[in-house]
């Protein structure tokens, strides 16, 4: 038997050259293709229950679970199933934090299977360390917000960020120039520069015409 493979192995030799050389340059061409096409994009990484849900994002068509690359931008999304409670959402492509869409659909009945219940806790663990990721990522982009809200009897220090997790800026509720600078004076201490972030300040009173600010 081992005779026989070589030597038909031996007899089509150039035969066998040709289609791995063809195959390779497939692989080549689609590898160009898939770097092509994946330019500028962002990996969104899809996992949902059921395994056979249809996930749609508006002005995008449907997309499978794993990974599927995505244009920055914010998209709405629709997931839906026969038998299950369909789920919508909105999610934002694009910063320095991985994407992702992590949901289970309601079973219409409330009948789950041991092996189902077991994906739904998968899911729910994976949304759980992204979620976490994200709290760290965020804590190492902007170290000072381990330290606020500071809640002082002449002024107070927040922060406020956009559903992007971007736009991030400090906010200082006070109404005298003075308690500002003492604000200010406090990022300071917190060993935070002023300087590199945007604050806007809140209650402020112009000291020149009494208005807020």
């Amino acid at each position: 038997m081992v005779y026989e493979i070589l030597y038909w192995i031996e007899s089509h030799k150039k035969l066998l050259v040709r289609l791995a050389i063809a195959a390779l340059l497939l692989l080549i061409a689609w590898s160009i293709y898939s770097w092509i096409d994946r330019r500028g994009k962002v990996g969104v990484d899809v996992d949902v229950f059921p395994s056979n849900a249809r996930v749609e994002i508006k002005n995008h068509g449907s997309v499978g679970r794993g990974v599927t690359y995505l244009a920055p931008g914010t998209y709405e999304y629709t997931i839906s199933s026969d038998g299950y409670q369909s789920r919508s959402g909105t999610v934002y492509v694009g910063g320095k934090t991985p994407t992702h869409i992590y949901a289970s659909l309601i079973d219409e009945d409330g009948d789950y299977t041991e092996g189902e219940q077991r994906r739904i806790r998968q899911i729910e663990a994976k949304g759980g360390k992204a979620s976490y990721q994200y709290t760290q990522n965020f804590r190492e982009r902007y170290p000072i917000i381990n330290y606020l809200p500071v809640k002082d009897a002449y002024y107070q220090i927040g922060y406020l960020v956009n559903d992007k997790g971007e736009d991030f800026h400090l906010t200082v509720y006070t109404e005298s120039p003075l308690y500002r600078n003492l604000a200010i004076k406090r990022i300071r201490s917190l060993g935070e520069n002023p300087s590199n972030y945007k604050i806007v300040f809140k209650d402020y009173k112009n000291p020149i015409t009494g208005g807020n600010q």
